[in-house]
């Protein structure tokens, strides 16, 4: 493999942009050392106190070519003897490096709006704070870290519309920054106090959550997207809210901006499409029975119709969910979210109504294939039973998260509905107080 010669690190240190250039393209796993990020990390460094005094200072060629190598350096430095060495340099420049990276985001979106620039970004944030924990600490714990994060995720593109790579099968990189930082208990502290401490940031953050979904349901609907794409960002964006509404604040804020609406809309239309494969099914499925109740005004016979839907795909997964680890442990962490919505929803007659279109032997063959996977044969039994002790209820709107029901004696303390999303997440539900409670 090529290496990087010493005439080369000797024109970088003398700050030939030039030299970058072709470092970048030199740098992989053989060739790193921790004395190419040093001499990087040298001109970004040298460069932030005239920028600070100014206010004008520009990003140059040199800046963005050394900055281009300080992310080639994050890929390669991991599982190298040179990884701890590494990261107390870069614990060292961290803010020098949020300071241009920010430069250099407020330059490229205020000019062209050059996308590329803006999710290369993004892209070194997210490798620099999954890199280690320190730096993570490091980034998330600064206001400049967190005003960074937030301002690639408020900020517009040409057309309006928030940053997204829509089109990356995986993920957006700003989605997974944020919800990296959203992951850890202490950097989720430091980013919902960051977001508390205004209510303009407040109303900006849940504003954009609300947008990027309203994004993915629009983008599902015109096509020229992956439904894996679609299913990922959905995915994703559920997962950030469920963390984030924890906090009763920023729950209230959602639910004003409609972003549960639209979650819920994105996910009911996803599971419909033929080329979404079966997991994602299950889990976008999930989220839907988990996040529906949270909606002001809505109604269990709203929900009912999702069940047979729910169950005949389970199914079909359980087959192989019995044989399969991840399979088993999806199927589980699905079942113990529904056995806590039956458990505490009002039974009515769309439930009835609902569990009469079960086809029987949904629930006869499941029950048999479900013997290795415990949490699914107790929800079916739940099923089965709660089918038989079925009565006419008024079909009251409800909310799990609504106190101004009639109160009762009974306090639910906060239930746990756990989501499988690759790993069980959980959400808490706030206190609720309600008026009936379906036997178990």
């Amino acid at each position: 493999m090529p290496r990087i010669s010493p005439a080369i690190m000797a024109r970088a240190r003398n700050g030939e942009a030039t030299a970058f250039t072709e470092m970048f393209s030199l740098i992989n796993t053989d060739s790193y050392t921790p004395e190419i990020l040093e001499v990087a990390l040298s001109h970004l460094r040298r460069d932030v106190a005239p920028s600070r005094v100014s206010g004008s200072r520009r990003v140059d060629t040199l800046i963005s070519r050394a900055l281009g190598c300080v992310s080639q350096c994050l890929l390669f430095c991991r599982a190298t003897p040179f990884e701890d060495k590494s990261v107390d340099l870069l614990m060292d420049d961290l803010e020098a490096i949020t300071h241009w990276l920010t430069v250099c985001f407020l330059e490229c979106s205020e000019s062209s709006y050059n996308q590329m620039q803006v999710f290369m970004g993004s892209n070194m944030l997210y490798a620099l704070t999954s890199l280690n924990e320190r730096l993570g600490t490091g980034v998330f714990g600064s206001p400049s870290g967190l005003r960074y994060l937030h301002l690639l995720w408020t900020s517009r593109d040409h057309k309006g519309q928030p940053f997204s790579e829509v089109h990356n099968p995986i993920k957006c990189s700003i989605l997974a920054s944020m919800q990296l930082c959203i992951s850890n208990p202490m950097w989720r502290d430091f980013f919902v106090d960051f977001i508390l401490s205004s209510p303009t940031i407040l109303a900006q953050f849940c504003e954009c959550l609300r947008q990027r979904v309203a994004q993915v349901v629009q983008l599902q609907r015109v096509g020229g997207v992956s439904a894996s794409s679609l299913c990922g960002h959905t995915l994703g964006l559920f997962q950030l809210a469920s963390w984030l509404g924890e906090n009763s604040v920023i729950l209230k804020r959602l639910q004003a901006s409609e972003y549960l609406r639209y979650g819920v809309e994105a996910t009911t239309e996803l599971s419909r499409l033929p080329q979404v494969q079966l997991k994602d099914k299950v889990l976008l499925l999930a989220q839907v029975g988990a996040f529906f109740p949270l909606l002001p005004g809505s109604s269990p016979s709203a929900l009912a119709p999702i069940l047979p839907k729910l169950l005949d795909i389970l199914a079909r997964i359980i087959p192989q969910a019995s044989k399969d680890p991840f399979g088993r442990h999806t199927v589980s962490g699905l079942a113990l979210g529904w056995r806590g919505i039956l458990g505490y929803l009002r039974v009515n007659k769309a439930f009835k109504e609902a569990m009469d279109q079960i086809p029987p032997r949904i629930l006869s063959s499941s029950l048999k294939l479900a013997s290795p996977i415990r949490d699914w044969s107790n929800l079916l039994q739940d099923i089965q039973f709660q089918h038989s002790c079925m009565v006419d209820f008024s079909e009251d709107p409800i909310s799990l998260c609504d106190n101004d029901l009639r109160q009762s004696n009974e306090d639910f303390s906060k239930v746990l509905l756990w989501m499988p999303l690759g790993s069980l997440l959980h959400y808490r539900l706030s206190k609720s107080r309600l008026e009936h409670s379906t036997p178990r």
